[in-house]
This record gives structure tokens, sequence and C-alpha cells, in this order.
């Protein structure tokens, strides 16, 4: 023990000073994706359902610093109207502590950070073959083409073929027309389904 505690001391000593010193780039200008969500016809139940205690209104309406890419599958009022479980719907329109975290969970699960992926990816195939890719929610979501459209777990469209926010945010919109729920992913083996390469924020790859 006491030849340990000089090296745990300068373990907290160094790790101290590097999260002292480091320091932020500013961030990027342009339209954060809070904001496009607001303004955007198509997901104004989104919006509504973000104003709730989430804690997801206030991180989407930052602007991330530059070359923080993200991708952000949004559900559409169609997704709210018809897609969404009795379930979350209940917890949604009378919200309770738990249904919020439940909601938060799911929107969660359709925002994977950064790396940007539009419908023209690695994550879409040209050849019609299955990908998965690691969302915030440490779960995943398949991505493939059938005929040129685009699906995210095996019956998931995009409405309008993908925001590119790339240039003013850093990220990639999709406003879907459903839910990417966990339960809704996998009509294969989970492992059997080729991962995309993904990258984590200090620029590393995940190794797995």
């Amino acid at each position: 023990m006491l030849l340990l505690t000089p090296l745990l001391f300068l373990t907290a000593l160094t790790l101290t000073a590097a999260r002292e010193n480091y320091t932020l780039p500013p961030p990027t200008s342009g339209t954060s994706l809070g904001s496009f969500i607001a303004t955007h016809p198509s997901l104004t139940s989104l919006h509504t359902a973000l104003q709730l205690p989430l804690g997801l209104s206030t991180a989407f309406s930052q602007l991330p610093p530059p070359g923080a890419n993200f991708t952000f599958f949004a559900p559409s009022n169609t997704a709210f109207a018809s897609g969404l479980s009795q379930n979350l719907k209940r917890h949604w329109l009378s919200p309770s502590a738990k249904g919020r975290a439940d909601l938060a969970q799911v929107l969660l699960n359709h925002y994977v950070p950064v790396d940007a992926f539009t419908t023209t990816s690695e994550l879409f195939p040209a050849d019609g073959t299955v990908r998965r890719v690691q969302t915030a929610a440490f779960l995943y979501v398949t991505g493939k083409k059938e005929g040129g459209a685009v699906v995210l777990n095996g019956g998931i469209g995009i409405e309008d073929g993908g925001a590119d926010l790339t240039g003013a945010t850093g990220g990639v919109v999709h406003i879907i027309d459903g839910w990417l729920l966990p339960q809704g992913a996998w009509g294969v083996d989970e492992y059997a389904v080729p991962k995309v390469k993904q990258t984590l924020v200090a620029g590393w790859e995940l190794p797995y």
C-alpha cells in the first residue's frame, strides 16, 4: 500500500493537470440541432417532446466545436402519430419521471455521436447488404438499401433523404417515419452483421 500511494498521487496529479489545461475549441457558427428541429414542419411533435425535462433540449441547443460530427435520425410527426408504443405515448402525454427517462433513452438510440453518416455512406452500401452502427444509447441500429431506398432496422424509412448540416453544425439529420426501438433491429444474429467503422471524440477508432 505504501508503494502504491505515491503512484496514485502522481496519477491523480497528472489527470488534474490534464483536465485544467484542456480548452475546448470555440463552437461552430450556424444552426444547432435543436434549432433545426424547432423550425422543421415535420418535427413539431419531436420539438414538443424535447421540451420535457429530458436533458436533451439543452444538449441539442449547443453548437458543437469544429469537426465534431454526428448523425441524428429524427422521428417525424408521422412516427409520433403511429409508431410510438402505447406505453411511451401515455408517458409523453402525461409525463412521469420514468416515462421521461424511457423517452430520453429511446431518443438517444437515434443519435450517433462523432460520425456523420449520409445516405451514400458505408452505413448504407449500394449492394444492399446490412450494416450496423452503435448509437449514444450503446445499442445498435442497422442500415441497408432496398431498391435504392434507405431502410433502418429492417423497416424504417427516411422521409426527406436526409438534411446535411455538416458545413454548419457538423452533422447529418435524417427525418424518419418510425422509431428505432432497441428490439426492432434484429431479424438476424447481431454479430453476423458487419459493423461500420466508428471513431471516438478523440479521433480514435472504436476497438469493437
